[in-house]
């Protein structure tokens, strides 16, 4: 009777091919996301949106008031046009409701002409804030319209303009770093000339890819201009993008690039393939250092949820310690243990894997607060983000308090 060889056993054959299966999958993947095309519509994921169902011309389906969000276009130098909304706070609103209740919807750009714009342009009291929001879905999508009616429904005079980047929503073009950075330059530039909001006044929010560009278009107008804003509250921040690639897992649970961490040289030939780094660590320790230089004015707010599966919350503590080590005179930095010793000294425990550090040097004030709850998305509606806006605001804002 004939033998059958091992080698052609089909059975064999089959659990060959099905151990090295994931193998291939994965090697698949990763060569597919270092395609510049596809890591775009990974990364930005701005083509996932609602917009087949969800008219945001009518923000009154998220529950604003009506005429109480006033969208429009704003023009970008290089030629792009971005959609955005202009909330007003509800305190204003509600006194100029019979104006607004009987007006017919502001053309898109027309803006500068709408009520919604003189009042928080003749206002010396009012205060902007310029949100930026994560990746994916347009202006009011996820957690974005519930997060602006939190801001604008406070007893506080917080206007809010929030924009689609480039190739979101409604907006023209496609996203990049340098292009998101000039979508952000464009709004700070109108919000300063075109509105005439000066900078003390304004406040820039981020969450997740949001903190990326607030970051960066805070540097970039310290480092250009000299100019020190009310704020910058960063919610969900990251050090930069291959850094936190180097440790990501989607949801939390499968890990990206994590399994080449067993051989470093293999992580790096990959990493190296990002387009966008987004180096937001370097960003913000340069703007420390730069606010120092000049004796100028930094309020830098973390916040992170302990609970974040998308982006691990040591990336704020990683971000703290930079801004925090920056904020010292050249050369005189502290050391590991001191400025652990320091660190602790300064943190206030509010439960298990929650937190609060201030820490204070001459007008820099860089805050870290890890919430034990909100995750990555829901963090945006929970106390921590309206308190950090106090603080860096200051509550001078209301009748008899007094400034931070």
């Amino acid at each position: 009777m004939p033998s059958i060889s091992r080698s052609s056993d089909p059975n064999r054959a089959f659990w060959a091919l099905a151990a090295l299966g994931p193998f291939a999958i994965y090697g698949a993947i990763l060569a597919l996301l270092g395609i510049p095309f596809i890591q775009k519509q990974a990364l930005y994921a701005h083509k996932f949106n609602t917009l087949w169902w969800n008219d945001v011309q009518e923000p009154e389906k998220w529950g604003f008031a009506k005429n109480q969000v006033t969208p429009f276009n704003l023009s970008v130098p290089d030629g792009e046009t971005l959609y955005c909304w202009h909330i007003l706070p509800l305190s204003v609103y509600t006194q100029h409701e019979d104006t607004f209740s009987k007006a017919s919807r502001v053309p898109l750009d027309k803006y500068t002409s709408s009520e919604a714009f003189r009042l928080l342009k003749d206002d010396p009291d009012a205060r902007l804030i310029l949100s930026f929001h994560g990746n994916a879905g347009h202006v009011a999508q996820n957690t974005r319209a519930p997060q602006f009616r939190l801001l604008t429904d406070t007893a506080y005079n917080w206007h809010v303009i929030s924009l689609d980047y480039r190739g979101f929503g409604h907006s023209t073009g496609s996203p990049s770093e340098e292009g998101l950075i000039a979508d952000a330059s464009a709004l700070v530039d109108f919000a300063i000339t075109t509105i005439g909001i000066p900078p003390s006044r304004i406040l820039l929010l981020g969450q997740s890819l949001g903190t990326a560009v607030s970051s960066a278009v805070a540097e970039k107008f310290s480092r250009e201009k000299g100019i020190d804003f009310a704020g910058v509250v960063l919610i969900a921040s990251f050090s930069s993008l291959p850094t936190m690639l180097a440790n990501y897992s989607l949801g939390g649970v499968v890990p990206l690039l994590k399994p080449l961490g067993v051989c470093p040289p293999v992580l790096r030939f990959f990493l190296g393939f990002v387009v966008d780094k987004w180096k937001s660590l370097d960003r913000l320790a340069a703007l420390t250092a730069q606010t120092r230089e000049r004796d100028g004015r930094l309020r830098l707010s973390l916040v992170h949820a302990a609970n974040d599966r998308d982006i691990p919350c040591v990336e704020s503590v990683k971000i703290f310690e930079a801004a925090v080590r920056a904020s010292f005179e050249e050369g005189g930095g502290l050391d590991e243990a001191t400025f652990m010793e320091l660190k602790d000294e300064r943190m206030d425990v509010r439960g298990d894997d929650a937190f609060k550090i201030t820490w204070k040097e001459k007008d820099i004030v860089v805050t870290h607060e890890q919430f034990a709850h909100g995750g990555h998305n829901d963090i945006m509606v929970y106390a921590p983000v309206p308190q950090a806006i106090m603080a860096a605001f200051g509550t001078d804002i209301l009748p008899g308090s007094s400034p931070v």
